[in-house]
């Protein structure tokens, strides 16, 4: 004896509807929320959180919200000071640098970053009378030297990946700048 089951239409039609229903719900949220949501608030803790990443002030005048191709953070007029001891001049300045989020510390309600792209920035490379370079303590941060056993509990975490595109790198030996 064969029990022979029949699904009616109408069953049929809900169990594809909800998830068809549901994926256009999220994407119309996806698409319409963000214009609204107020991340010029979260300025301050985004540039913290670049700032401890790099052992350096940094300072933004504005900041966007963006969802495609990967959540990040658009950051104008962006500045990274440099140390009292390399001068006035700053680091590195960038009329727009993208901030990539690291997707596992947003359920924590955190915002870390993972990475960065600086388009067109300007760095400044300054090496003192004593043979130090402004960037040393931006290297003794990274994560060769964590991979290399070197370590410290009071080091803020690094960033895994820095890029720049369209790059002007400015060499300072001294007081004279080439």
């Amino acid at each position: 004896m064969q029990t022979e089951t029949h699904e009616t239409p109408k069953g049929k039609t809900r169990s594809v509807r909800l998830p068809v229903l549901g994926t256009i719900v999220l994407l119309a949220l996806v698409i319409f929320v963000p214009p609204y949501i107020n991340v010029s608030s979260l300025r301050h803790s985004i540039v913290q959180s670049i700032s401890a990443g790099l052992g350096r002030p940094v300072y933004a005048s504005a900041v966007e919200l963006q969802l495609f191709p990967r959540p990040a953070f658009v950051l104008h007029h962006l500045t990274v000071a440099a140390e009292p001891a390399f001068g006035a001049e700053p680091v590195i300045t960038a009329e727009t640098v993208t901030a990539s989020l690291r997707a596992s510390t947003l359920w924590h309600r955190r915002v870390e970053i993972a990475g960065l792209h600086f388009d067109a920035p300007s760095v400044n490379l300054v090496r003192n009378d004593q043979g130090e370079w402004n960037f040393a303590s931006l290297i003794r941060n990274s994560p060769i030297l964590r991979l290399a056993g070197v370590s410290s509990s009071e080091r803020p975490l690094p960033f895994p990946y820095v890029e720049a595109t369209e790059a002007r790198i400015n060499f300072k030996l001294g007081p004279e700048k080439l």
